[in-house]
């Protein structure tokens, strides 16, 4: 341990600080450090200050291959600071930024539960540049000023950040975190939903991917929030997205002010558009954030419907969509095993629609034997989207149970015919025990079994008219 116990230190030149045994750089209640103008201060092991650790100026390093902890009963301060550290800094004490941070490698870490007293400060007209999903503050961060914001905030790995517009007073101060967990884990159900927006009753979904916290700790400005989004958020559509406030009982829209880039990287803000764009507008409630849809099309959602029967000797075809947004066409796709799939014909679609559409093509040379059906539903920026498997069958001597495919890795489809009247499905390992029970839904002539959690091998599948033994590999 390295005391600075009664006097004053100034620094001008470079200090590097150790990791090792007993390393901590300790400033008593009385001692003070300060990194001057041109100085560099690099820390490679813990920080524990009691006295006055701060820069003017000067710049400080937290690097080197082991993790950091930053505490004592007083608050640090430093100008510039530089984060390049393969694993972690855990602040145990609030750590201030005067003038920039700049994220190059490791993770800021706080605990979220205590966002009162612990995180990332960043002062009137300070701000940082690098954050990204290999550097970031997986935990809480406060920026003050009057300043527009964006928080460098993440989940372990994955940076998402939230950002606000400029607040009036210099002495405003705001509050955030970002958890890539369903809010429903938290206690914010994303099925209890306010469906009014602009008085219409058009919300329909809430996302269960992740969620924002952001909430103002001083002052009375209200801001314009904006959300990032990426892959993680699975937006299908932007312009019928919108932030979402929870109000403690339900979640309510807090309407969309435009967006950026795209689904797979861009942001959304607050405002007075509800199901479309309109103009940004501050809000001035706060607390936990996340994304609500105008529609279920905008968030992931199936196929409405998709079927293949025998229409004398050809295949009729059909499919339903509730919505479309972004689409170019649809591909039907055919196997003769299951696995491997050839395209067979395309069908132009609507690109931008509200309305329920309904579509049917006909195979009019399927092959003997089982024929197995896909649709690939391919979206304008090149986005593909499967439906479920559908087979029919063209042997003379055909079965009326079919299992496909086989081997699996994860999924398997049971199909009966129309009169063959089975509803239970049992599955059984290589000694007989009962691994797993499904059915068929009344009216329904297909059922699938997520084998996926079993261990490889070879099981019995029976339906009381049919066995059929099924690979996993």
């Amino acid at each position: 341990m390295r005391p600075v116990p009664f006097f004053s230190t100034l620094l001008f030149a470079v200090l590097a600080i150790q990791a090792g045994a007993q390393n901590t750089l300790y400033i008593h209640t009385t001692g003070s450090m300060n990194s001057h103008n041109g100085a560099q201060l690099g820390i490679f092991g813990s920080v524990h200050n009691n006295g006055t650790l701060s820069s003017s100026g000067g710049q400080v390093y937290y690097t080197g291959s082991n993790a950091i902890v930053v505490s004592g009963d007083s608050v640090i301060q430093f100008d510039t600071i530089q984060l390049n550290v393969a694993q972690q800094v855990q602040l145990l004490q609030e750590l201030k930024v005067s003038g920039l941070m700049n994220f190059t490698k490791g993770y800021i870490q706080t605990d979220r539960s205590d966002s009162v007293s612990i995180f990332l400060h960043f002062l009137d007209n300070s701000t940082h540049s690098g954050s990204s999903d290999s550097s970031h503050v997986n935990g809480v961060v406060r920026k003050t000023g009057n300043d527009a914001f964006t928080f460098p905030v993440g989940h372990l790995n994955h940076a998402q950040s939230i950002a606000i517009s400029a607040p009036s007073s210099v002495s405003d101060h705001y509050t955030a975190f970002y958890r890539q967990h369903n809010p429903s884990s938290y206690g914010m159900s994303t099925g209890s939903i306010d469906s009014n927006c602009g008085g219409s009753n058009i919300v329909e979904l809430i996302s269960d991917k992740e969620y924002w916290y952001l909430t103002r700790t001083s002052g009375s400005s209200n801001v314009i929030l904006t959300l990032y989004l990426d892959e993680v958020s699975g937006v299908n559509n932007l312009m019928e997205v919108m932030p979402a406030r929870w109000t403690g009982s339900q979640w309510q829209s807090v309407g969309s002010g435009g967006s950026t880039g795209s689904t797979s990287e861009g942001s959304l803000s607050s405002g007075s558009g509800c199901g479309a764009v309109g103009s940004p507008t501050a809000i001035s409630d706060f607390g936990f954030f996340t994304f609500s849809a105008a529609s279920v099309s905008a968030l992931p959602v199936e196929l409405l419907h998709f079927d293949a029967v025998k229409y004398n000797n050809d295949v009729l075809l059909t499919w339903t969509t509730a919505m479309q947004w972004n689409h170019s066409h649809f591909d039907i796709e055919r196997s003769t095993d299951g696995t491997q799939f050839n395209f067979l014909t395309t069908v132009e679609g609507e690109s931008f629609t509200h309305e329920t559409q309904a579509y049917e093509v006909f195979d009019f040379n399927p092959n003997h034997g089982v024929n197995y059906y896909r649709l690939k539903q391919v979206d304008l920026d090149g986005t593909i989207t499967y439906s479920d498997i559908r087979l029919v069958n063209f042997q003379d001597n055909h079965k009326k149970i079919m299992v496909y495919p086989n081997p699996t890795n994860t999924l398997v489809h049971i199909h009966k015919e129309n009169h063959e009247e089975v509803t239970g499905i049992e599955l059984y390992d290589a000694v007989g025990s009962h691994v797993l029970s499904s059915s068929f839904e009344p009216g329904q002539h297909s059922a699938t079994l997520n084998l996926s959690h079993l261990p490889t091998g070879i099981y019995t599948l029976t339906t009381g008219t049919h066995t059929s033994r099924i690979i996993k590999n």
